[in-house]
């Protein structure tokens, strides 16, 4: 999943893919959030996401007009579908951070357990600056990776864990040890 700001404040728009767990079907998808205003996530449904496929996701926050951008693609399938959301001010964007994740969504309270997903590698992580500059991962002020543990903590089994950068600073892999 790629997503702009979230992590100081609860403003955050994203997109990616996920796996229903319950049935093991794939989806890309896209929301917008606020302290506020917790817009469902809302499915693309123009995309048809397989185990395996080579994903190009894209969020872009217009900060002169309020809008947001959203892309994902399937490079695999050659499927893609943007979409632009309008009139949302600078309530669902604070501009101080930028991510490339990997997650377990909560559900009904509670944290689902993480899909097995062996490993993969992301290519040319980038951000806009607010002066309309492309940065990679490691010119950022605070660059840092979380390792994924069953409790959030140290303590806990370990469940996934992201690679060092590559040389360029802009790539690099994520790999599955343990489901939750």
């Amino acid at each position: 999943m790629t997503g702009l700001g979230g992590f100081n404040s609860g403003q955050l728009v994203q997109d990616g893919t996920a796996i229903n767990e319950f049935n093991q079907t794939y989806s890309a998808w896209y929301e917008y959030l606020s302290s506020t205003n917790l817009n469902p996530a809302q499915l693309l449904g123009n995309i048809s996401v397989h185990a395996g496929d080579s994903m190009h996701t894209y969020v872009a926050y217009e900060t002169s007009n309020g809008i947001i951008d959203f892309y994902v693609a399937d490079n695999t399938t050659g499927q893609s579908q943007a979409v632009e959301v309008s009139g949302v001010g600078t309530s669902y964007y604070d501009g101080s951070s930028a991510d490339y994740i990997t997650e377990r969504p909560i559900v009904n309270g509670s944290l689902t357990a993480l899909q097995k997903f062996t490993s993969y590698t992301t290519n040319t992580d980038e951000a806009e600056t607010t002066s309309g500059t492309w940065i990679p991962i490691s010119s950022a002020l605070y660059p840092y990776k979380i390792i994924m543990t069953s409790t959030g903590t140290s303590s806990g089994t370990l469940l996934a864990q992201p690679s060092d950068l590559n040389s360029a600073g802009n790539s690099f892999s994520m790999t599955w040890y343990n489901c939750s």
